[in-house]
């Protein structure tokens, strides 16, 4: 299993956000930050939100065979040859950066959007 706190991690970096900055988006502590960063698991509805506010889907955060099993792409023929096994992989993840930078982009609309409201108060 993947440790999510770790990936969390990552989502974040990826989306050009700082701790402080994702705290803010969640309306938490910096230190509830750190907590869920060195979780292994996240869970319920700490997770929803988090997908919530990076605009990201719950299923980056599920393990390898499940989250295949999701994202499972059937070819319209069927083939055993590596060369379509290698490209299903590919298009699964390219699916998975399509989605992160998608909430990037949101999230960074969003960010400006709150610099914009605390500058003009």
């Amino acid at each position: 299993m993947v440790h999510q706190g770790e990936l969390l991690k990552k989502i974040i970096k990826q989306k050009d956000l700082t701790q402080e900055g994702f705290a803010q988006l969640m309306g938490i502590s910096r230190a509830q930050v750190t907590n869920y960063l060195n979780r292994y698991e996240l869970k319920g509805k700490t997770l929803d939100k988090i997908c919530d506010v990076l605009r990201i889907d719950k299923k980056i955060f599920l393990p390898e065979g499940e989250k295949n099993s999701f994202m499972e792409v059937q070819p319209p023929y069927p083939t055993s040859s590596q060369s379509s096994k290698e490209l299903v992989e590919k298009v699964k993840s390219l699916e998975e950066k399509i989605l992160l930078l998608e909430a990037a982009l949101k999230d960074k609309e969003k960010i400006i959007e709150l610099l914009q409201k605390d500058k003009a108060q």
